[in-house]
């Protein structure tokens, strides 16, 4: 499921603005894909030490800083259940533990920060680099896993969210990143086959200005993403998007007060941006030819929002779209 939230009332205004900051994330792609094999006993039992991205974060230009310490930042570090472990798809009761170890790179005294988070949610500072990016490495070392035979052999998962906030608490940005390996065998021991379907939801799926989605009913706005991996090399996988509650309504966003005020959206076919469905739509996924199986990663947008031009009614609305993963 994917939430999206918008407001449309006047007379607010933050304290901060996202445009003011250039915030960037990365990420290393090879930790995602389940290429990564997390405990080779036949090399020894030996930690598997994984720098899987950074934040880069520096202001916009211009003469005259916004507020007072503007480049104060704080990271809050989100992690499922509050515990640092890599769990096996399809049986929770085997796990990888994993320590976490976030570097502030900074072009001032001291040049470098290190912390090592034990409880969750994790907060940290970091001062918004002031000539230059002060850049902030995310790693993990994972622990091995000694014995337990074919049982403890197959994929592992996990997420680890970053959210970026200003002095006064109002989020910046938001980062997801999905962690899919494997262990010995990239099945579960009993087969050698897996799937994984992991959803995002972006920082821009609250608080969406349907105003301007309106006005430029060209541009696409991302809202989330979906991430497939499987190792299957026969049949086919497509992906269900639908509105939630009723497959059979548009796309629309519902007034929590009033359900029957909605307003209509389109999204985007995550495969060809020049397309937009009102309606739920199937999207067959593409078949990676090199035996195997597939290894996606589709960014899910809205656009043409209010195509009806109705006038919406003010307060809060609220939109769901379904995800469903399928297989011919």
């Amino acid at each position: 499921m994917l939430l999206l939230n918008l407001v449309i009332q006047s007379g607010l205004s933050a304290v901060s603005n996202p445009d003011w900051f250039t915030l960037i994330f990365q990420q290393w792609d090879n930790f995602w894909n389940n290429t990564i094999n997390l405990n080779d006993e036949n090399n020894g039992y030996t930690n598997r030490y994984i720098t899987f991205g950074q934040l880069q974060s520096r202001p916009k230009v211009w003469t005259t800083p916004p507020f007072p310490d503007w480049e104060l930042l704080t990271i809050e570090v989100l992690i499922p259940g509050d515990q640092m472990r890599l769990y096996k798809v399809g049986d929770s009761t085997k796990w990888f533990n994993y320590t976490l170890m976030l570097k502030e790179i900074r072009t001032v005294a001291p040049l470098e920060r290190i912390h090592y988070p034990t409880i969750f949610s994790y907060v940290f500072p970091v001062q918004c680099g002031l000539v230059a990016s002060t850049t902030t490495e995310f790693s993990i070392n994972i622990q091995p896993m000694h014995g337990g035979g074919n049982g403890r052999f197959g994929t592992y998962t996990t997420q680890i969210v970053f959210n970026v906030y200003d002095k006064e608490h109002a989020l910046l940005a938001k980062k997801c990143y999905d962690f899919i390996l494997y262990n010995k065998f990239r099945g579960d021991g009993n087969s050698d086959f897996y799937s994984v379907l992991l959803i995002e939801r972006y920082p821009t799926a609250s608080d969406i200005d349907i105003e301007y989605l309106q006005q430029h009913s060209s541009e696409k706005l991302d809202v989330g993403a979906v991430t497939f991996v499987s190792n299957e090399t026969c049949g086919m996988y497509y992906l269900n998007f639908s509105p939630s509650p009723d497959s059979s309504n548009p796309f629309c966003f519902v007034n929590e007060a009033t359900p029957s005020c909605t307003i209509p959206y389109k999204v985007v076919d995550p495969l060809d941006s020049s397309i937009s469905r009102s309606h739920q739509f199937d999207l067959a996924l593409p078949y990676t030819p090199d035996g195997t199986g597939w290894r996606d990663r589709l960014e899910i947008a809205i656009r043409n929002a209010n195509y009806t031009n109705i006038i919406p009614r003010a307060g809060c609305y609220r939109s769901v779209i379904k995800i469903e993963l399928r297989n011919n």
